[in-house]
């Protein structure tokens, strides 16, 4: 997937913008349903995911682990987190 491609499907052409626990979760989601690999998705994620809370990214990143370790859709797992938006 092209540079440009990933920054339209994750919001990240926008510099300086603090994402929301929301927001992360919604460009994981948008990076797994775009076809990028689960991997790839997170470490495309990383920076935003470094600038939330201690609370809020070890929530993100307990799903995760929890949906890739059980083999349950990641997709769907993510998505149940953007209804939070602390």
């Amino acid at each position: 997937m092209s540079e440009a491609r990933i920054e339209s499907v994750t919001g990240r052409a926008q510099p300086g913008k603090v994402a929301k626990p929301s927001d992360v979760a919604r460009q994981l989601a948008s990076l797994l349903r775009a076809g990028v690999g689960a991997n790839q998705a997170f470490e495309i994620v990383r920076p935003d995911l470094q600038n939330l809370s201690p609370d809020r990214r070890d929530q993100i990143e307990l799903l995760w682990s929890v949906a890739l370790e059980s083999g349950g859709p990641l997709v769907l797992a993510i998505s149940r987190f953007t209804i939070l938006d602390c």
